[in-house]
């Protein structure tokens, strides 16, 4: 098929399917899916409830890791869709 040529629904969802399972097979988690596109997200949530436990025993000094883990780390989400549609 050239790049010109259009993919018809199954095909566009097919497509979709097989980046999906490939991501899936990469450790990462689907967040949404639609029929031609879908949301992926990687990493792990900062777990709050822990962070602010281990701010208030340390008496704040924990706080700086906490804000690092927000900004550095976390979840990273990545829109896939079936192209050429």
């Amino acid at each position: 098929m050239t790049t010109t040529e259009r993919m018809d629904v199954d095909q566009r969802k097919e497509v979709l399917e097989r980046d999906l399972t490939t991501q899936i097979t990469q450790g990462k988690r689907v967040e949404y899916r639609g029929d031609f596109h879908a949301v992926v997200l990687t990493g792990r949530r900062v777990n709050h409830l822990l962070h602010a436990l281990l701010t208030a025993g340390t008496l704040g000094v924990w706080g700086i890791f906490w804000i690092a883990f927000i900004v550095l780390g976390g979840e990273i989400c990545r829109a896939c869709r079936s192209s050429r549609g």
